[in-house]
């Protein structure tokens, strides 16, 4: 049975009472879900991310749309709604309109900190978890998630642990 402890800050269910051997996960995988909002909606998140990333690595907006398996006008529009949401450029062109793009001074930084700001929830949801729960707990690994999906599916984000 298990056993719920009053503690000054809330009342809590002790797990380590709680009959859960048979049930109990060999190890648990946190999943993150982190985005910034604003009145106009999204600001930032995961997905914006793999867009600048893609952006910065394919050169175009168009070729990283189609690494990320949406349209380009999808892909503009997320860009447009969070430049104008944040009142900076995140992305310049280079040259004449065949030349491709690439990410502005401004865009790097918000890449950056928003890779720091996930981490560090991160690495605090791990710690909480570890201190929380009588079982193991570890990071996601997006290539668990690719694997189960067909070849044209898959997407991979650059790691979110600090080099």
């Amino acid at each position: 049975m298990c056993q719920r402890q009053e503690s000054k800050d809330d009342s809590h269910l002790d797990l380590a009472d709680c009959s859960m051997d048979a049930h109990r996960p060999s190890q648990a995988v946190i999943r993150l879900h982190l985005w910034l909002e604003g009145a106009e909606g999204t600001l930032f998140g995961m997905g914006r991310l793999q867009l600048l990333e893609r952006v910065e690595s394919c050169g175009s907006i168009k070729a990283a749309a189609e690494e990320l398996g949406m349209s380009y006008r999808a892909a503009w529009g997320k860009l447009k709604a969070s430049e104008e949401a944040l009142g900076a450029p995140l992305v310049e062109k280079l040259g004449g309109n065949k030349s491709g793009c690439r990410l502005t001074a401004s865009g790097r930084a918000l890449a950056e900190s928003y890779r720091r700001w996930f981490a560090e929830v991160e690495r605090h949801a791990l710690e909480s978890a570890a201190d929380l729960f009588p079982f193991p707990c570890r990071r996601f690994m997006v290539r668990e998630r690719a694997a189960s999906l067909p070849v044209e599916g898959r997407v991979f984000i650059q790691t979110h642990e600090r080099r």
